[in-house]
């Protein structure tokens, strides 16, 4: 994901910022990675851990997001 957004190869030490992520590119990827790993991902997350070793540990460890809770039906008085 990361080379995809950052459009160039990327290693387990790469920086995300270094090679010309920012802000508007770290939302995009983790909502692309919340969407793929249906985990709970900050963007805070990313600026705290920004090469991908580190940041693929916080992944890691974080929680699932919760099954969203079913829609209130009506009910006949």
């Amino acid at each position: 994901l990361w080379q995809q957004i950052l459009g160039q190869p990327v290693d387990s030490e790469s920086d995300f910022f270094v090679l010309g992520g920012h802000s508007l590119l770290a939302v995009q990827m983790v909502m692309q990675l919340r969407q793929l790993t249906e985990r709970e991902i900050g963007l805070h997350q990313l600026f705290a851990h920004p090469r991908l070793a580190e940041f693929a540990k916080v992944v890691a460890e974080s929680a699932l997001i919760p099954a969203p809770l079913p829609q209130i039906q009506p009910q006949p008085e």
